[in-house]
C-alpha cells in the first residue's frame, strides 16, 4: 500500500526536531527555564499523540484493506492518558514546568498536522489539475479523429 502522507510525516518530524533543538538552546541561554520546560513537555506529548494516531490509522487501514472482520481501535485512551500524565507532572512540579506554556504547546502538534497536510493536499491537487490539462484534447495533433 502506497503511503500518500509519507511526506507529511517526515516534514512533521523535522519540524518537531527543529523546535526541540531551538527550545533546548533557548533553555540553555535564557533564564526562563520553567516556561521552556513546559513548552517542551507539551510539545513532546502533542507530537507523540500525533505520531501514535497516524500509526494506529495506518494499522487500521491495513486491517480494513486486508478484509479482516476484527475491528481495530485507535487507542484514544492512550492519548488521553498521555495528556493527563503531563498535566499531573505540571501539577506536581510547578517549579520545573509552567502550566501556561504546557497547555499552549499541547495544540502545537495538531496545528502542525493541519498546516502540513493542507499544504501537501493543495500541492497534490494543483499537480493533478496541471496533469489533467496536459492529457486533454491536443489540437496541434496531426491526426484528428472525431470517433476517438
Amino acid at each position: 500500500m502506497k503511503n500518500e502522507l509519507a511526506w507529511s510525516y517526515r516534514v512533521m518530524f523535522v519540524i518537531y526536531v527543529c523546535l526541540l533543538i531551538i527550545a533546548s538552546l533557548l533553555w540553555i541561554l535564557l533564564p526562563v527555564k520553567s516556561l521552556l520546560a513546559g513548552f517542551v513537555l507539551g510539545m513532546t506529548i502533542s507530537f507523540y499523540n500525533i505520531f501514535h494516531m497516524t500509526l494506529r490509522v495506518r494499522i487500521a487501514s491495513v486491517k480494513v484493506l486486508s478484509g479482516s472482520h476484527k475491528l481495530m481501535g485507535l487507542k484514544s485512551m492512550t492519548r488521553f492518558l498521555m495528556v493527563t500524565f503531563g498535566a499531573l507532572l505540571v501539577y506536581k512540579l510547578p517549579a520545573i514546568f509552567d502550566f501556561r506554556t504546557f497547555v499552549f504547546s499541547l495544540l502545537l502538534g495538531y496545528l502542525t498536522l493541519i498546516v502540513v497536510t493542507t499544504i501537501e493536499t493543495g500541492k497534490q491537487t494543483r499537480l493533478s489539475l496541471e496533469r489533467r490539462e496536459n492529457i486533454g484534447n491536443n489540437s496541434k495533433s496531426e491526426i484528428s479523429r472525431d470517433d476517438v
